[in-house]
């Protein structure tokens, strides 16, 4: 898994089963470039619950790592990242 070098986006909600929330644990420690973040007030379908923070955070990640992958440039709106509204908090800054 070390070898994986590019962003990885690792996304959890705080209330998602405890195997889980160990699994993207041991994930952000064995991928370089992951980042983690967690839904606040959301379980495994936190794209179900949540559908605006998940949202935020997928294009927030996107929007700061398009430059490193080749991807899109010029993000607008959600794509400058979650907002606190969102109740998104990342775990590792």
């Amino acid at each position: 898994m070390r070898g994986v070098r590019v962003p990885t986006l690792l996304m959890t909600g705080d209330r998602s089963p405890a195997f889980l929330l160990r699994l993207t644990q041991r994930l952000d420690e064995l991928l370089p470039n992951a980042e983690r973040i967690e839904i606040v007030d959301a379980s495994h379908a936190m794209q179900e619950e949540k559908p605006s923070a998940v949202n935020a955070a997928i294009l927030g990640f996107l929007a700061r790592h398009a430059s490193q992958t080749g991807g899109p440039t010029g993000m607008r709106g959600a794509a400058a990242g979650p907002q606190s509204d969102e109740r998104v908090r990342n775990l590792f800054p």
